[in-house]
């Protein structure tokens, strides 16, 4: 049957009011928290979405909006099947919204390190290494530590301020070692040099070791002053 361009027109129209019709009631029925109805709408709308990984990406926010588990496994989903789709920055987004829930899971920190890493996103590179170093160290996993530090793949200036976490979490949580502690202290003292805008920001790092271990603060001002005489240079400027 050949249907007259007037009729396909009054088609799309009336399925595109049906479509919005549902959306409404989804919408309806998450405020007043009818799970079950809701998932049955939302089973319906999802036939007409772009593709499977919005799909599930919409459907873990549905079960996150009924506090249910199953948006974990929707979101990883969600990820994988935006991945499978060359949609990087995407999957990384959902990765990084899956830390917004469950910020100590290492398994999403490092798939979403993993995938900055792929689209060379120095600025989300570097969060998400802070976070991840953060929480090896808190977990005693050094060697870990200080595999992910080796092999970073961010410019020189993001891997400073990654180094920069691992001191202050090794002072938090490690203060007894002296040595580990004392060589990444070296490094971030060598990178002063001739850097106006990093000597401003080891200030308020220096700052940040006072407030957790004065002890530690007083053999980072030792490690300044015997760089300084080395050198005959001013590595801190004005460090408190």
């Amino acid at each position: 049957m050949n249907v007259s361009v007037s009729e396909k027109a009054l088609i799309d129209k009336f399925a595109l009011e049906k479509c919005n019709v549902a959306w409404f009631k989804l919408a309806e029925f998450v405020g007043r928290k009818e799970k079950e109805r809701a998932i049955g709408v939302y089973k319906l709308l999802s036939h007409s979405l772009p593709d499977d990984a919005f799909a599930a990406q919409l459907e873990g926010d549905l079960f996150l909006a009924f506090n249910d588990e199953k948006a974990l496994n929707a979101y990883q989903r969600s990820a994988y099947l935006y991945e499978k789709n060359d949609q990087i920055m995407h999957a990384a987004f959902v990765y990084e919204h899956m830390l917004g829930l469950r910020p100590d899971n290492k398994e999403y920190l490092i798939q979403a390190l993993r995938l900055y890493g792929a689209i060379k996103n120095d600025v989300k590179i570097a969060r998400c290494a802070r976070q991840l170093v953060r929480l090896l160290i808190k977990n005693d996993s050094l060697e870990a530590h200080g595999e992910l530090i080796e092999n970073l793949a961010c410019s020189i200036e993001y891997q400073w301020y990654v180094q920069e976490s691992a001191v202050l979490a090794l002072i938090e949580f490690h203060p007894d070692k002296t040595e580990y502690i004392s060589d990444y202290l070296a490094m971030i003292i060598r990178a002063s040099d001739n850097k106006i805008d990093y000597t401003q920001r080891l200030s308020l790092f220096f700052a940040k070791i006072s407030s957790l271990n004065n002890l530690w603060y007083e053999r980072a001002r030792a490690l300044v002053s015997s760089y300084e005489n080395i050198t005959g240079q001013e590595a801190v400027g004005n460090t408190p």
